[in-house]
């Protein structure tokens, strides 16, 4: 590399650094931050020529995603102080004020940083130009390991990708390997293969998370208008389903994947139903609600219209007798 120019560079680094679930970089000693920017600066250039392309910046966009997946910064031969954390020196190196530095923000999931003491003194490995295994320190050994716990961490979770389909990590090879080993427990005469395993894997896997986002939705308000309500229905379904269709569509065995799809679509639709059944037992139990208030109102008005006519049909004997009495004087 390096003898046709820097694009041809970035061509081939650019499938590997975007189908990785985990970038290091390798640092010897404490880096300058102008180093550690240079070195990273070929993860700006090719983001600049992905997002050239306007359906890239879609995706990325559409997919609140990342270019590049966690990147950690492996520093060799460290001396500094304990004191001197991870923390510390990713925000000493990352001012998100430099213009370069925002731009590998931009681009990148996650940053971290690992470091490795030097594996030997001094006299050690001036001695030898590799260190056998038994002569390396206890504090480089313990190190090594946390870079790979860290390393591990990283890889059993899922990483945003520019790619259509979604990134196959550890964490799915191994749920797609526990799938295996159950068929075998089982006497199984049917073996799936790795492929067959991970995208069985993946097809559970956005099934529940499909039940999850009709979980998540905001309960209804009930009773409500039957129209209001079945367009709300028919809402929550296109984006209950859409997830599903952009998480499976990649997937080899579309024949699966379509039946899968249906069973979704008739639990979903059975589900609709029992929202329309009790909003319209709702309903019912409010018309009934208001026919009792009414039916109670118009006999209190009725008796009120009753006891009404009594007094006034009172008050008219009441002047005849009065008017009978007053003639009868008058003639006496």
């Amino acid at each position: 590399m390096g003898d046709k120019g820097d694009d041809y560079d970035h061509s081939l680094a650019l499938p590997v650094l975007a189908t990785s679930d985990l970038i290091l970089f390798n640092f010897k000693g404490q880096p300058r931050t102008k180093d550690v920017i240079k070195e990273l600066e070929i993860l700006i250039h090719i983001f600049e020529r992905v997002i050239k392309e306007k359906d890239n910046q879609k995706a990325l966009d559409e997919k609140r995603s990342k270019l590049f997946p966690t990147i950690i910064l492996v520093l060799r031969d460290w001396t500094c102080s304990p004191a001197y954390t991870r923390e510390k020196y990713l925000s000493e190196i990352f001012d998100e004020k430099d213009a370069k530095v925002k731009k590998i923000l931009q681009s990148v999931t996650r940053i971290d940083a690992c470091f490795l003491p030097p594996p030997a003194d001094h006299t050690m490995i001036s001695r030898h130009s590799e260190l056998p295994l038994r002569d390396l320190n206890d504090d480089f050994r313990n190190s090594l390991n946390g870079l790979k716990q860290q390393m591990v961490n990283y890889l059993i979770q899922p990483t945003g990708t520019l790619l259509s389909s979604p990134m196959r990590t550890s964490g799915v090879f191994l749920g797609a390997v526990k799938l295996i080993c159950n068929q075998l427990n089982e006497n199984s005469l049917h073996i799936p293969s790795l492929v067959e395993s991970i995208e069985a894997t993946e097809l559970r896997t956005a099934v529940a998370n499909v039940t999850d986002i009709i979980r998540g939705f905001t309960p209804l308000q009930l009773p409500t208008e039957t129209c209001v309500l079945e367009r709300e229905l028919e809402h929550r379904m296109k984006t209950a389903m859409s997830h599903f269709q952009e998480a499976t569509m990649h997937l080899s065995n579309q024949r699966t994947r379509q039946k899968e799809e249906d069973k979704l679509r008739i639990d979903i639709l059975r589900l609709n139903r029992e929202v329309m059944r009790e909003n319209k037992d709702s309903i019912e139990k409010v018309l009934s609600r208001q026919s009792q208030v009414q039916l109670r109102e118009f006999c209190s008005l009725m008796l009120r219209l009753r006891a009404s006519y009594s007094d006034l049909r009172f008050a008219r004997l009441r002047s005849k007798q009065t008017l009978s009495t007053t003639d009868g004087e008058q003639r006496g």
